[in-house]
């Protein structure tokens, strides 16, 4: 389940303005990193979790469904993860 406070936020705002604005002209490629993921759990994979937030945001400033996605993650400090 999505939570939808991220679209309440000036940044992501400020980011759906500049785009409707034509600024950056038609946007064909995001991307989209997520660098601090807090305290490190053995039961989930972490990108899973915050994965929807980040999709539910791009949707919501473009105004549209993606066509595809791609996730990928990596074991840096946990290899059995």
């Amino acid at each position: 389940m999505v939570g939808h406070t991220f679209e309440y936020t000036a940044a992501v705002n400020k980011v759906k303005e500049i785009i409707e604005g034509g600024e950056l002209g038609k946007i064909l490629y995001i991307s989209s990193i997520r660098v601090n993921l807090g305290l490190f759990s053995t039961r989930h994979q972490c990108g899973l979790g915050p994965c929807p937030h980040d999709i539910s945001i791009i949707m919501y400033i473009l105004g549209e469904t993606p066509v595809s996605v791609n996730s990928q993650g990596k074991a840096h400090f946990k290899p059995d993860i």
